[in-house]
């Protein structure tokens, strides 16, 4: 639940995100997964803000950053 707290205006992903990365560390029983997985998952927002932005010139997909 500390997602939630660290991204206060983005609850609708948070929880989610919290629950599924809680079914990983379950599954996988390995925070080093876990740290990974939320990596690749950064990595991936990242981009896709990044390509959106320059793109469709959207600058409010930066909210989900």
């Amino acid at each position: 639940m500390i997602s939630t707290v660290k991204h206060p205006y983005n609850w609708a992903v948070s929880i989610p995100c919290w629950f599924a990365f809680n079914a990983l560390l379950y599954w996988k029983k390995s925070v080093l997964f876990l740290v990974l997985t939320h990596g690749f998952t950064n990595l991936f927002l990242y981009i896709w803000v990044i390509l959106s932005t320059v793109r469709c010139g959207n600058p409010n997909d930066w909210m989900f950053w």
